[in-house]
């Protein structure tokens, strides 16, 4: 699964980047200026052509150096190299001076071109660096592209078994956008993330049929020796799974893989190489190693890691960005500083370390319950041993996955043929309490974030009652909102709102949430006061879809006093570019009233960027209906 993990990291990254620079009003950027991220393109090209000319010319000189090593690090660099595309030069922002900001599927994929880009070049030329060089009539030369090619087509296909299902989520989210169910979706977190998850979940249990068949495998043939010695063994041991095959991968690949949690969507993989370079018994003794990781459910335990890291991660994020945004006064923006300093530093962390520090326990406890499968332990070590010797894996050499051979050799000659005491016994127990730390740990973070997400529902109710005009009902989900979490600034904006409607004695401005919201203003960072003044102009397009003009220019006057608010503590929280954008909604409600026709019909023809958010759509809707209105009279 060459490169799978690094590719979700820099999709997400990506479109989260894009999204905020589509939603911001800040100015377009010069389309020459954004291109000059596409050369980031060739670096991995370059490079691999700089590490041949030193190996070239290190052999000429009688020191030879073996530039493989540098294949693993040639691999990664895509995801690095995109995220200075993504924060240095600020690629994502191209799709705001394209225009095509808000298109279904385009947008996104022009965002993410320079990965792919990059991702098609490293692989290539780390394919081409793990192959040793060629002295021909003209000297040493790298392996050619066609060596290569089949290498880089299965990883690929492996991508492409990935991304197809992701971009096509998205294109359902893209076109769901401009459906009433974004309303839903958008502020009722507890319900997407439901929905995400219910189809993440699906996606997982069939996937491994479209991989089947995407990847080629077919079905070991019936009747034949091989299959009926692995069906006797999987019977033996209660194991079941929906077949077994093996991978015609056209080039020397010894390899097994089990696919899949449950036994009807599940398959044990063996690659067309193995079949051919190993006997009946030895490859019964890693099919027992496959069985066993189906048998301890490590698919299980890789999925609730997964979640409740990534469960952790969001609020941690959310969490520093704004504690950085606070420090800096603004001038570092708080995703920005989330991405950095959180999100791709402890992805990092999760992926090289956490997550192999897991798989290398795991792979160990398959490899024991591998044995004691195969009842015969020396031909279990002699089948590791000889596929590591035919892979050409160094003995002592630990992978990223596993443990070196050479250990795993000796764990298992040291407790199941020469019985050391407790080794075992040890083993056995700590396994025990690593899947119990797995568990506890899981369930109390993703406890934690479905108690987080209830609260924001809650809130994102009250919202869905206000665009309803069911202002009643938005009032009680709002003041139980606040009463459960009484620091919750944003649902005293909506709460103010909710006043304004309803009528309420001082609801022009004094109303009770609003000089609770008033007083704290002093004291909100800058990401609470962005969160509460995002309420506000959101409210300003609520008001003018409701035609209330008057309740429009009161939420427009109340973002400008909350703009404002935080000179009074000497901290410069005063946005001049909101503060210009508030005059202008102003002065649009203004227009309005006074049925300014001109007016209205530049600002529908020519709608500047911050009233084409989608949250101020209706608001955009009853701007056109009334520009038509005036045209008529």
């Amino acid at each position: 699964m060459t490169a799978v993990f690094p590719t979700i990291i820099a999709v997400l990254l990506g479109l989260s980047f894009e999204e905020f620079f589509a939603e911001t009003a800040m100015p377009e950027e010069s389309l020459w200026r954004l291109l000059l991220a596409l050369p980031l393109c060739v670096a991995p090209l370059a490079a691999a052509e700089l590490l041949f000319l030193v190996a070239r010319r290190r052999f000429a000189a009688g020191h030879p150096v073996d530039i493989r090593r540098y294949a693993r690090w040639l691999a990664a660099s895509p995801l690095p190299l995109y995220a200075v595309a993504v924060f240095a030069l600020g690629w994502p922002k191209i799709v705001v001076t394209l225009g095509v900001e808000g298109t279904v599927l385009v947008d996104h994929l022009v965002v993410l071109a320079p990965y792919f880009l990059l991702l098609c070049a490293a692989l290539t030329e780390a394919a081409r660096l793990r192959r040793p060089l060629r002295l021909g009539r003209r000297g040493l030369a790298a392996a050619p592209l066609r060596d290569v090619a089949p290498a880089v087509l299965d990883a690929g296909r492996h991508l492409a078994l990935v991304l197809v299902p992701l971009l096509g989520l998205i294109v359902v989210l893209d076109v769901a956008r401009d459906t009433p169910l974004r309303l839903y979706f958008h502020h009722l977190p507890l319900l997407s993330s439901a929905v995400l998850l219910f189809a993440l979940f699906g996606l997982s249990l069939v996937y491994p049929v479209l991989f089947r068949y995407g990847m080629g495998w077919k079905p070991l043939v019936a009747g034949a020796p091989l299959r009926r010695r692995l069906e006797e063994l999987a019977e033996r041991l209660g194991f079941r799974c929906r077949d077994i095959l093996y991978w015609p991968s056209g080039r020397p690949v010894l390899n097994a893989a089990i696919v899949g949690m449950l036994p009807c969507f599940r398959y044990v993989v063996l690659t067309e190489e193995l079949c051919k370079r190993l006997t009946l018994d030895e490859l019964a003794a890693v099919f027992a190693h496959e069985m066993g990781h189906g048998k301890r459910l490590h698919a299980v335990y890789y999925l609730l890691f997964s979640l409740a890291f990534l469960a952790a991660l969001v609020p941690l994020g959310d969490w520093a960005g704004g504690m950085v945004m606070d420090w800096s006064d603004s001038r570092i923006d708080a995703a920005l500083a989330a991405a950095v300093l959180i999100y791709l530093p402890f992805f990092a962390l999760y992926w090289f370390v956490l997550f192999n520090h897991v798989s290398r326990r795991f792979e160990l406890e398959a490899d024991v319950y591998g044995v004691q499968a195969t009842l015969d332990p020396q031909l279990f070590i002699t089948t590791l041993e000889k596929v590591a010797r035919l892979s050409r894996i160094e003995r002592r050499r630990r992978a990223p996955r596993h443990f070196s051979i050479a250990n795993r050799a000796d764990f298992l000659r040291r407790a199941l043929i020469e019985q050391e005491p407790d080794l075992l016994a040890g083993f056995r127990r700590r396994i025990r309490l690593f899947r119990r730390l797995i568990v506890a740990s899981s369930a109390l973070i993703l406890c934690g974030a479905l108690c987080a997400l209830a609260l924001a529902s809650l809130r994102g109710a009250g919202v869905i009652f206000l665009e309803r005009e069911e202002d009643a009902r938005a009032e009680r989900a709002l003041k139980l909102a606040a009463a459960l979490r009484p620091g919750d600034m944003l649902a005293r904006a909506l709460l103010a709102e909710a006043d304004l409607y309803r009528g309420l004695p001082g609801g022009s401005g004094a109303s009770e949430s609003w000089q609770l919201l008033e007083q704290a203003a002093h004291d909100l960072g800058p990401v609470s006061r962005g969160a509460v003044l995002d309420a506000l102009r959101s409210g300003w397009g609520r008001a003018l879809a409701r035609a209330r003009l008057e309740e429009a220019l009161v939420l427009v006057a109340r973002a400008r006093l909350l703009n404002q608010g935080g000179a009074a503590r000497g901290r410069p929280f005063f946005d001049v570019e909101l503060e210009e954008i508030l005059g202008e909604m102003a002065a649009l409600t203004e227009a309005l009233v006074r049925g300014n026709g001109p007016v209205l019909a530049g600002l529908v023809e020519h709608p500047p960027r911050w009233l084409r958010r989608a949250d101020l759509r209706p608001a955009l809707d009853f701007l056109a209906r009334q520009a038509d209105g005036q045209k008529s009279l």
